[in-house]
């Protein structure tokens, strides 16, 4: 009899992870394709004490955070296999257009991404000009510097951009999110 084998993520979660005012983006630990029982609660517990690790404690220094009472969750999700994935904020980087969606995009899994050690391609999805910001139904996707992708992968950042701006209006303030597709 064949057995199920899944591979998953296991993520952090801390309360005021990423708030308006600060981020731990590439502060607390991510473990990737992690298998078995056993890895999983090793990987659990390694996100769980990177809460306390001295860059943890260095950026909370840094920026006035309290060092105690620190709340950390996890997040164990069963592992996706991206053709394309990424990371998004709505809000455009350059200018800080409301109206226009910032999109880093990466073949297959962004953990290089957003750690910072690749460079994705970046576009920016705007809402288009007769367009109010109540309405996501159209905008274009504007490649910056030589980035190039297929029109599948162009229709997919369209979605990304839409939906990380539908986040910024109904949080009333830019997020990011992580994406995979």
């Amino acid at each position: 009899d064949e057995k199920l084998f899944f591979i998953f993520v296991v993520r952090s979660s801390a309360l005021g992870e990423d708030s308006q005012n600060h981020s731990f983006a590439g502060i607390f630990q991510s473990r990737l394709k992690v298998n078995g029982a056993y890895n999983v609660a090793q990987a659990m517990a390694d996100v769980i004490q990177s809460a306390c690790s001295p860059l943890a404690q260095s950026y909370r220094l840094k920026n006035n955070l309290p060092l105690s009472d620190i709340k950390m969750a996890i997040v164990v999700q069963k592992m996706v296999v991206a053709e394309i994935s990424g990371v998004a904020f709505g809000v455009n980087l350059q200018t800080g257009c409301r109206h226009s969606a910032w999109v880093s995009v990466a073949d297959g899994l962004a953990d290089g991404l957003v750690s910072g050690e690749v460079a994705g391609d970046e576009f920016v999805f705007s809402l288009a000009q007769n367009n109010s910001a109540n309405s996501l139904d159209s905008g274009t996707v504007q490649a910056l510097g030589s980035a190039v992708r297929s029109k599948h992968q162009i229709d997919i950042i369209k979605q990304v951009g839409r939906a990380v701006l539908s986040l910024r209006k109904k949080k009333k303030n830019p997020m990011d999110i992580e994406w995979a597709y």
